[in-house]
């Protein structure tokens, strides 16, 4: 795949983890939020990965590229993760 075509289909799955995420979180609350206040925070959660990807490849001297930084993005969050929890 081309890098527009791994960055569209990185977007759309982030998209559905995020929504799963929502969809957990009122179950959790027992509460049913209407449509428009899950597009609005699905909104907030896509521009803050996509600012992270961002962010990742030009630390690390890839500026531009989405794959590279989603992919630098999401083994620091796990790492990060197993830090936190002392396991390594």
């Amino acid at each position: 795949m081309g890098v527009i075509s791994d960055q569209l289909l990185w977007q759309h799955s982030a998209g559905g983890v995020a929504v799963s995420g929502l969809e957990m979180a009122q179950n959790s609350m027992r509460l049913n939020w209407p449509r428009e206040e899950v597009d609005s925070r699905l909104k907030i959660i896509m521009k803050s990965i996509h600012q992270t990807c961002l962010d990742a490849a030009a630390e690390y001297g890839q500026s531009g590229n989405y794959v590279v930084g989603a992919n630098i993005a999401r083994f620091t969050k796990v790492v990060d993760a197993m830090l936190d929890q002392g396991l390594v």
